[in-house]
């Protein structure tokens, strides 16, 4: 009978380990998606700051 509940054992420590790697895997997915939406938003900072200042430039010189 001993074996039976080692074998159960060893089903039930692999699932959980299963899981944790899953929730890493979900955890890591969810940071790197919050740094890419953190760097788009930069992204589009920057090219609205570039387009006022070419568009400054622009107006400044044809006067």
């Amino acid at each position: 009978m001993g074996s039976k509940d080692d074998r159960k054992r060893k089903k039930d420590l692999k699932r959980e380990e299963k899981k944790r790697q899953k929730r890493s895997i979900q955890d890591t997915k969810a940071e790197y998606s919050e740094t890419e939406r953190k760097s788009g938003r930069v992204q589009l900072y920057l090219v609205g700051l570039i387009t006022v200042l070419a568009s400054a430039f622009i107006f400044f010189n044809m006067k």
